[in-house]
């Protein structure tokens, strides 16, 4: 935001830009910056509020990772368990050569 201020024209002024007699003024940027007390402590409220906010979400976030990896390790865990009988049946129906050898000469 800028400070805009007048400036009273001098009596040269006045006659170079043609004008009857009479108070002129122009308008000149002030020197500084103005900043009103108010927006600015808004400002900085909104940016810890936006801090605290993103800290938050970090949060969740890593929490959620934190599941999916604890869900994948029981997913796989769960999977194995599940492939092992057939594993177990598999190797059962296959004949041993040994006993395949002993019923046929029964």
């Amino acid at each position: 935001m800028e400070k805009l201020t007048e400036k009273q024209l001098t009596d040269d002024e006045v006659k170079s830009a043609g004008l009857s007699k009479g108070k002129y003024f122009k308008v000149v940027q002030a020197q500084g910056q103005v900043t009103p007390a108010a927006t600015s402590a808004t400002a900085k409220k909104v940016d810890v509020e936006k801090k605290d906010s993103v800290a938050e979400l970090s949060q969740q976030l890593r929490a959620l990772k934190n599941q999916v990896k604890t869900v994948e390790a029981q997913n796989q865990r769960l999977q194995d368990e599940m492939n092992a009988p057939e594993r177990q049946k598999a190797a059962q129906e296959q004949p041993v050569e040994g006993q395949a050898d002993l019923r046929l000469s029964q």
